[in-house]
């Protein structure tokens, strides 16, 4: 194998394929490079996810070979990517050259790629990528971090007709978004997608076509994108994810529209003041806008004011100021919409002009 890559090339196929594999830090499975005319393909083959990339080189001699994805990644960090060769030896080990670097890597068996991920299509369609790159980053914030509740720990993905729903919670905040797709095989089926999967999807999906072909394992038991250029499995979780629709307010008492811009630095002016172990802030919604205050004993108090168009009655609440970050970052416009629901009151922060995103936050809890 003898192959040309530039610098646009190489970076996308090493480092979109490396970080596919990264879970909790740790690299696992291998990478199987494989040249073959005026391409080079990449495939990662973990056990839970799979990602497949191709890009244009110069192939000098067509070939393959099986290496250790960290240590590339690694060499990736820091090389000069204008101008990469790659080439195999005659012991089949993997030469990288660039600028200043001259790097072998010892090549692994065949074996230790996982085997393939077997998908049996329950729902089969396209989306609009840019959509499915957006929902992904909106969804996963609200899974869950920790291992007490596994099931917490990936994001519901519920194919059924021209609706595909992505929904995640942790228990004190909810995420979901619904996107419309174009169907090519229909039938519902759920998979629910580890939220790490959806941040390595936000990251490969993030420069093919504008459509995305997509499946649904028709047991749940994982999906599959493909475009143009890249192919990405992944291995759901195996169990029943909670019946969250009933949290989901279909009322509003109070509800104000803000700036998303103004919002986040005044949340930021308060949330600044409030204590590391209780975090919490109180926003009070008024005739000017939203008020937030935060303090601590040991720290003083902030109290900031976003101004906005308010409606309903005067009412607060308090929240965990980085959970309403989280979600005003990832809303997708200009400005938000914050509303309060009839006690108990709960904090529902929607896109302003409205698309299918419903992000939620509980009151805080001491």
């Amino acid at each position: 194998m003898n192959v040309t890559c530039g610098q646009s090339d190489l970076t996308v196929a090493i480092d979109s394929t490396a970080r596919a594999l990264v879970t909790r830090g740790a690299m696992l499975g291998g990478l199987l490079l494989t040249a073959s005319e005026s391409e080079l393909t990449i495939r990662s083959a973990g056990p839970d996810m799979q990602v497949r990339w191709t890009v244009p080189a110069k192939v000098a001699s067509a070939g393959s070979v099986v290496i250790a994805a960290r240590q590339l990644m690694d060499l990736v960090g820091v090389m000069d990517l204008a101008d990469v060769r790659l080439s195999t030896d005659n012991r089949g080990h993997l030469r990288v050259r660039s600028v200043g670097i001259d790097t072998t890597i010892p090549d692994l068996p065949l074996s230790s790629l996982a085997s393939q991920i077997k998908i049996v299509p329950g729902w089969r369609g396209q989306l609009k990528a840019s959509e499915l790159v957006a929902a992904c980053s909106q969804v996963r914030i609200a899974a869950a971090r920790g291992e007490a509740k596994p099931i917490l720990t990936g994001a519901l993905m519920r194919f059924d007709g021209e609706t595909i729903v992505l929904a995640a919670t942790d228990g004190a905040r909810l995420a979901e978004r619904r996107l419309k797709a174009v169907v090519t095989e229909g039938g519902q089926c759920d998979v629910i997608v580890p939220a790490r999967a959806l941040a390595e999807i936000e990251h490969l999906v993030g420069r093919p076509a504008p459509l995305i072909d997509c499946a649904g394992d028709a047991a749940g038991r994982a999906i599959s994108l493909q475009g143009s250029h890249f192919r990405v499995d992944a291995l759901g979780l195996e169990g029943t994810f909670p019946a969250y629709s009933q949290l989901i307010p279909t009322a509003s008492a109070t509800s104000c529209v803000l700036d998303v811009a103004e919002a986040l630095r005044r949340l930021a002016a308060a949330a600044a003041f409030a204590s590391d172990d209780a975090r919490r802030v109180t926003l009070r919604f008024g005739k000017t806008g939203m008020t937030i205050k935060g303090g601590a004993a040991d720290r003083g108090v902030s109290v900031a004011t976003a101004a906005g168009k308010v409606s309903g009655i005067d009412d607060e609440i308090q929240i965990n100021p980085d959970h309403l970050e989280a979600g005003l970052r990832v809303v997708g416009t200009a400005q938000v919409l914050i509303e309060l629901s009839p006690a108990p009151a709960i904090v529902v922060v929607r896109p302003e002009p409205r698309i299918d995103y419903t992000y939620i936050v509980m009151p805080y809890v001491s």
